[in-house]
């Protein structure tokens, strides 16, 4: 076998949904084609970094690994933006890219760069093809925890050297489980690790059987029911007066970190009440909580151990659902905005919310009702906007049988529009949402706040509706509530992508996050 067709063979047992990217005429293409040959579909991108993200989000739902391919110089610059995403959004993904071998001819300048240097701060680990480096342990490495990506220059060479993995152990469970039995009124918060275990619906059930309030990192939303009484929301380090987190965490005598984690979080500081975490990591990832006892070790006894010491009659649910109904109140009071838009949206069965960054991002996550982690997906960690896109597209290549709904914003549509070429050609159950209000809305408060010119938010594009017809989706532009119902009523998945532009009164979507996020 061909070193192509080996690596082929391996992306196919691990379950690569697709392999993406921009190839070239050597290595890169030898891959896709001994992908395709082996039962991988290819998907064409019109930039590399879509790629990475696209075959991300398919491998994150699938619980697979992803793959996309470049080739050199300019191409893994390019694809380097989508390295990042994945690093941030623990995907677990193999990027390939045509290289120089190590000592090659330094008169070889056509698309010379540092590839390594610069790839090798973002991935978890930059190979080259050789006897010693089996393409099973990048799958492999690329899984572990945290997951992410790992890079592959095809071309014979050595390896660069990987970090160690944490080997610090901390506290034995039983001192956290001793903690729990002594709380009365404690709070958990589950990190994105808690939604990688294996026989992940087995721990959801204990998870689920918990009685307190249970927050989760935006990353790990649906790692419970969120329709569930005891689902206290997205905890982000950075809520405001209605967030739950400062409603409930501040009456709390002991924080259950779960899979918590610092970079999950927006801010990451100690606590009212004494913390104590259990994660597969050492505590190096809880710096700025400072917890009083960490735990080292496999989640899923650590759940079951502590379920069994929470308080049998437990508490705070009526603060949970006061939280909620207070924010809904908040929220409602506009005729068109997010919410409003969420609302009608979640009535659409079975659709999954892949949302970009932006201040109907921070609504989505407090009333988005995630069932499970595959239902939500979004740039939780990295805020990288522009980066759902191709997420939702990969989310839909992925699984074709639920409707995928995307979300976005100003800013976050023009980055990878051309991207929704492949949505059309493969008739992907895709709704797009333009949540517009004619500006960066996020950076609009504090632009005004500091007395700025508006020159660097304000959105001049005409409405993208003709560029969306263009490419092939049925669109429409809507203003009103009535008129958003009606465009969602229309359209039918199976039929392919349709978009639908919602102009967002603009002084009533800042307003809106407010009391929501600090």
């Amino acid at each position: 076998m061909t070193s192509a067709s080996r690596e082929a063979e391996v992306l196919r047992r691990a379950g690569v949904p697709f392999i993406a990217g921009v190839p070239g005429s050597g290595p890169s293409y030898e891959l896709l084609d001994a992908c395709v040959q082996s039962g991988i579909p290819f998907v064409p991108v019109s930039h590399e970094a879509a790629g990475v993200i696209m075959t991300g989000a398919a491998a994150r739902q699938a619980g697979a690994v992803g793959a996309a391919l470049s080739i050199k110089g300019p191409g893994v610059a390019n694809l380097a933006g989508g390295i990042a995403l994945a690093r941030f959004e623990n995907y677990p993904v193999i990027t390939f890219a045509e290289a120089y071998a190590p000592g090659a001819d330094p008169g070889l300048q056509h698309k010379r760069m540092p590839q390594d240097a610069m790839l090798a701060s973002l991935a978890k680990g930059v190979f080259y093809r050789s006897p010693s480096v089996d393409i099973e342990h990048l799958s492999t490495l690329a899984r572990a925890e945290s997951p992410g990506p790992v890079h592959l220059n095809l071309v014979d060479g050595g390896a660069l050297p990987t970090p160690a993995a944490s080997t610090t152990s901390g506290c034995e469970l039983a001192a956290i489980v001793d903690r729990v039995s002594a709380a009365r009124r404690p709070v958990v918060i589950c990190g994105s690790a808690a939604t990688r275990l294996h026989g992940i619906s087995v721990e959801r059930a204990a998870l689920s059987e918990f009685r307190v309030p249970v927050f989760s990192t935006a990353a790990a939303k649906g790692v419970i029911d969120e329709r569930d009484p005891a689902s206290a929301g997205v905890y982000t380090g950075a809520g405001a007066e209605l967030a739950p987190e400062r409603v409930i965490l501040p009456v709390a005598d002991l924080v259950i970190g779960i899979g918590l984690r610092n970079a999950e979080v927006l801010a990451a500081r100690p606590f009212a009440a004494p913390y104590v975490s259990v994660d597969s990591l050492g505590p190096e990832h809880q710096a700025g909580f400072e917890p009083v006892l960490h735990h080292t070790g496999e989640l899923a006894p650590a759940i079951a151990a502590i379920g069994e010491r929470l308080p049998p009659a437990g508490w705070g649910l009526d603060d949970v659902a006061r939280a909620h109904a207070a924010i809904a109140r908040h929220l409602e009071r506009a005729d068109l905005l997010p919410a409003a838009c969420y609302a009608t949206l979640a009535s659409v069965a079975g659709a999954r919310l892949v949302t970009d960054s932006g201040n109907f991002t921070i609504v989505a996550e407090h009333v988005w009702r995630a069932d499970a982690p595959a239902a939500f997906v979004g740039s939780s960690n990295g805020r990288f906007m522009g980066a759902a896109v191709p997420q939702a597209i990969g989310v839909a290549l992925q699984n074709r049988t639920r409707p995928t709904i995307l979300t976005t914003g100003d800013g976050g549509l023009p980055p990878f529009v051309a991207e929704i070429k492949t949505a059309v050609h493969e008739r992907l159950p895709l709704l797009i949402v333009l949540m517009t209000d004619g500006y960066f809305g996020s950076m609009r408060a504090k632009v005004t706040e500091c007395g700025y010119t508006d020159a660097g938010i304000r959105v001049t594009q005409p409405s993208w509706c003709a560029a969306m017809s263009a490419l092939g989706c049925e669109a429409a532009r809507v203003a009103g509530r009535a008129e958003f119902d009606a465009a969602v009523a229309r359209w039918t998945p199976s039929t392919g992508p349709a978009f639908i532009e919602a102009s967002m009164p603009a002084d009533a979507y800042v307003a809106m996050v407010r009391p929501l996020r600090r």
